[in-house]
């Protein structure tokens, strides 16, 4: 990823500061030369705030999450949480601590996508593991590169 679209605001060019990928999931770390707000897309057309920031220990096996891919313009909020914390290796990377979903709802390119419920950020699009979907823990991002998500005030 070497930029980004907000529409209204024009194309950005993104510098990678840090990436994790292991035994807190799987992150990647961006800035780019404009402040970037605490919101994510819910939809193609809507840009929610980030108001709450689900605890890894919050999450249970059960819930509902939604996830929305910006490359597949696609929101799905059909699937549950089946585990709260699975290993998987993906393209030959190893990630711990993954949630993984009863189902999929992603596409190839949905990776980084918000996994979210209301105004509340759960995690991050990883991929599929065992034919499910898995994400990373977004309450993890301070163990894995020493970042938090940014609340909306």
């Amino acid at each position: 990823m070497n930029e980004i679209n907000h529409p209204g605001h024009g194309i950005h060019s993104t510098t990678r500061q840090a990436q994790h990928r292991g035994e807190y999931d799987d992150f990647e770390w961006h800035t780019t030369n404009v402040t970037e707000e605490a919101t994510f897309y819910a939809s193609s057309s809507t840009v929610r705030p980030v108001l709450y920031l689900e605890a890894r220990a919050n999450i249970s096996v059960g819930e509902q999450v939604c996830q929305y891919g910006r490359a597949s313009n696609y929101r799905d909020c059909d699937f549950d949480v089946r585990d709260v914390s699975i290993e998987c290796t993906l393209s030959g990377v190893y990630n711990n601590r993954l949630v993984q979903m009863t189902g999929i709802t992603s596409t190839p390119g949905d990776s980084g996508g918000p996994w979210f419920r209301d105004y509340r950020a759960f995690g991050l699009q990883k991929g599929w593991c065992n034919s499910r979907d898995a994400w990373s823990v977004a309450d993890l991002l301070d163990n894995a590169l020493d970042v938090q998500v940014a609340i909306y005030e």
